[in-house]
């Protein structure tokens, strides 16, 4: 009774009340891995830097206030102011200590088009970012993945020890019944009782396996998958124009390496802006005014400006000479992907030629070996052969049953690493 109640235990991981797909454990791990808030980090942060280039072409507004004193300031000759005192007036000059409270407003007229390029740069810098993304979840999903066959590799192997066990339950009462008439030694229950404990053993090892790979799977989908079975998954067809998310990134890149090279080019263009100045203060911009008051007046001032940065000029073809030097190394880097990738993918298509044979041969293997149990059994019924040659026949069924199962999901398993390895398909 005790042997019983262990075995139903032994069960319980087993036993489903829902299914999961392996579409539903790679989308559900995208979603809960932490990277994933990087999508929205790259999107703000290209949001906030696209802003501030477009404040560019806002009013610029800039208040200020100062007062200063000067060794020299404007004055009339000392002849004149003389003649003009003799006239009775006054020509004290402008003062030394002079005050100014300004408003300044400028407007960006032209630009040269540098906050069109210096958004497209945080654009394209934005779509770096996201494709970086891409490429660490397209590694985890290759880890969910390995995690999800094991566990299909795990069930299977429990179904079949649970068909060797109930096989061997059936003939231990077959052979109890035989003891009863003295037709069967009790040496041969105790080698059959031997070979049941065995397969119980190994059952709870490979449930303890489940529980571990099912708490690692769980971690990546982030909720619990108690009560749900995993269903086998069938391999996608090789689609043409298939590509890894690590080729679009070293477009991206490229594509961002373009757009600070506009950006360069832009900076050596003129900037045209349109201003206004007003401000109150001593003096003014009536001087003569200001050299016979020293009162304080409104003034103010608008007019359109162009300014042209040369220097930006004698750095641009060395820039240029470093962005082409960028362009090179991304152009590498694609390319030692490519050869690694191309022979990966020629491994793992001959690891699926291979499976397919053992596959084949595998079936074939499981069908003669059962058929020869079938036959030790009838012959075990009507004494022919042992109790012993009797188990080992089992023994090489379930060993061909269990074999036949692993290599046909290791067979999915390497389609679905050779699909991976191309690539998803183009949206």
């Amino acid at each position: 009774m005790r042997t019983i109640i262990l075995f139903v235990l032994s069960l319980l991981p087993f036993v489903a009340m829902s299914q999961t797909t392996l579409d539903d454990c790679l989308r559900k791990a995208r979603e809960h891995y932490p990277e994933v808030a990087s999508y929205g980090l790259a999107e703000r942060s290209g949001e906030y830097s696209m802003a501030n280039a477009a404040r560019g072409w806002q009013p610029r507004v800039v208040l200020s206030a100062q007062a200063t004193w000067q060794t020299a300031v404007a004055s009339f000759p000392e002849y004149l102011t003389q003649m003009l005192a003799l006239q009775g007036i006054d020509m004290p000059g402008i003062a030394q200590d002079q005050y100014r409270l300004a408003l300044d407003v400028s407007q960006m007229v032209w630009d040269g088009g540098v906050s069109r390029a210096t958004q497209e740069v945080a654009r394209r810098q934005t779509e770096v970012e996201r494709g970086t993304t891409d490429v660490s979840l397209y590694a985890i999903e290759e880890r969910v993945e390995e995690l999800y066959f094991g566990l299909l590799m795990l069930d299977e192997q429990h179904e079949v020890l649970l068909s060797h066990h109930a096989l061997v339950e059936e003939m231990l009462q077959r052979l109890r019944s035989r003891q009863q008439n003295g037709t069967v030694l009790q040496s041969d229950i105790d080698y059959m009782e031997v070979d049941r404990i065995a397969i119980e053993q190994q059952m709870e090892q490979n449930r303890a396996l489940s529980v571990s790979y099912r708490s690692m799977l769980e971690l990546f989908v982030g909720e619990s998958l108690d009560g749900q079975t995993l269903t086998m998954p069938t391999a996608k067809l090789m689609l043409p124009g298939s590509e890894r998310p690590e080729m679009r990134l070293f477009d991206m890149r490229l594509s961002a390496v373009d757009a600070q090279q506009m950006l360069i080019g832009r900076r050596t263009m003129p900037v045209v802006s349109a201003f206004a100045q007003g401000f109150y203060g001593n003096p003014g911009l009536d001087m003569f005014k200001s050299m016979t008051s020293r009162n304080w007046t409104w003034n103010a001032v608008v007019g359109i400006r162009m300014q042209w940065d040369i220097s930006s000029l004698f750095n641009y073809r060395s820039d240029c000479r470093q962005l082409d030097l960028q362009r090179e190394r991304i152009g590498l880097q694609r390319d030692v992907f490519l050869f690694n990738n191309s022979l990966l993918v020629q491994q793992r298509q001959g690891e699926v030629s291979r499976l397919q044979k053992t596959v084949a041969a595998d079936e074939r293997i499981t069908v003669l070996r059962e058929r020869i149990r079938r036959s030790a059994q009838s012959q075990h019924e009507n004494g022919v052969i042992d109790t012993p040659t009797l188990m080992k026949s089992i023994a090489d069924e379930t060993d061909a049953r269990r074999t036949y199962a692993m290599h046909a999901i290791e067979l999915q398993k390497a389609l679905f690493d050779l699909q991976r390895t191309i690539g998803v398909q183009k949206e």
